[in-house]
């Protein structure tokens, strides 16, 4: 794409090999949904731009960079395999405003709840993923859990998930001599309307199992794998 055109991306692409942006203009169709871009390499030069929605308009719609490449592949000199580069280019990627991706729990979540309460009040929309922070001891690694919302308030501080939790979270606050120390589960927004990501290479996948034995929280324990 060079200096004096401008492409309009309405419809998803196969995987294109290179797309070099050469002091031209790409920008994603406002009103498609779901749109997605797939290359190998792509390189923006000589005041070039790829453009997902702008600072003063955001892109509404769902959109999407696929990556393509293994840990075999021929290397863009500089900027690598699998990759996008920028120089003397503009990558504008503005998605929707979420003004808050992460809070706390305002109350204890047990084992089996649907509904968790929120210290901040948030926009976050039914569908989207969150992760709910694990509070439990040093081996407790497992106890984060990834989940979806059902439903918001209108407050936005009651999310409703589709499925229970595993795992009680804490959301407490303790006092010692004069220090008041707060024990809150993170929650955090995961999902975004605009995304970049690297397709799986299933050539270079290999499965790794768990451990038989459950992990040790102590330093000098010797661990089972």
């Amino acid at each position: 794409i060079t200096d004096g055109q401008t492409i309009l991306l309405d419809t998803s692409t196969p995987v294109l090999k290179m797309l070099l942006i050469d002091g031209g203009k790409l920008m994603y169709d406002r009103d498609a949904n779901g749109l997605n871009l797939q290359a190998e390499y792509i390189l923006i030069i000589n005041g070039g731009s790829l453009e997902i929605g702008t600072e003063d308009e955001r892109y509404t719609n769902d959109a999407s960079i696929t990556l393509h490449g293994n840990v075999r592949c021929t290397e863009l000199p500089i900027y690598g395999c699998k990759t996008i580069g920028v120089r003397d280019g503009t990558l504008d990627l503005h998605g929707e405003f979420i003004p808050m991706t992460w809070t706390y729990l305002a109350q204890t979540a047990a084992i089996g709840d649907t509904d968790i309460t929120l210290k901040n009040g948030v926009n976050w929309k039914p569908g989207s993923e969150i992760v709910v922070a694990t509070t439990g001891g040093r081996a407790s690694m497992g106890e984060s859990e990834k989940k979806v919302i059902d439903s918001v308030s209108a407050d936005g501080t009651v999310v409703t998930l589709t499925t229970p939790l595993k795992f009680e979270h804490l959301s407490i606050m303790q006092t010692f001599g004069s220090h008041d120390i707060e024990t809150r589960a993170e929650v955090g927004l995961l999902s975004r309307n605009i995304k970049i990501k690297g397709s799986v290479n299933e050539q270079f996948v290999t499965e790794i199992p768990a451990c038989e034995k459950p992990f040790v929280a102590n330093e000098e324990a010797t661990q089972s794998c």
